[in-house]
């Protein structure tokens, strides 16, 4: 009984080491590898390395270290706004790749921080910047059909 437990367990760790291998090996592959962390942090706590996708209108973020087959946060377009960049501190260059810009931006009232190569840099400010204005509305197609039609059935009216 005890060796068939440990012969599952050695099972479930092989299929965990192979999930990871196959998520990061999948996510490398199609994303923008990226250091992020959220604000206020105090000196070098909270990077975490990973990877980002955009995906249309977000942004998924996924953790080197996660196995998880889902994206560990989320960031909508709408939602964000850039304030600005920065050079790593020495501290922080000690840890992050050469060349990296650290892009702040605001979600609601969350800051966050990601350590971006000069690509990455550029797609993000491209994605961004290329988002629709919030204060852009849609037109309302309904109402839009009821004026028109209105308008057609006005008495005294001639075509």
């Amino acid at each position: 009984m005890l060796a068939v437990l440990g012969w599952v367990l050695v099972g479930l760790l092989v299929a965990a080491a192979i999930l990871a291998l196959v998520r990061f090996v999948g996510l490398r592959s199609r994303g923008v590898q990226v250091i992020l962390r959220r604000l206020p942090a105090s000196g070098n706590h909270g990077w975490r390395h990973g990877i980002m996708r955009y995906k249309g209108d977000h942004i998924a973020f996924y953790m080197v270290r996660s196995v998880s087959p889902m994206a560990d946060a989320v960031f909508r377009r709408s939602d964000m706004r850039l304030v600005g960049r920065r050079e790593p501190s020495p501290r922080e260059a000690s840890f992050m790749a050469d060349g990296l810009t650290i892009v702040e931006f605001v979600i609601g009232q969350t800051r966050r921080e990601v350590g971006l190569d000069f690509a990455g840099d550029m797609a993000l400010t491209t994605w961004l910047e290329s988002k629709p204005d919030n204060r852009t509305q849609r037109p309302d197609v309904k109402k839009l059909v009821d004026h028109i039609t209105r308008a057609r059935r006005r008495p005294g009216r001639t075509r």
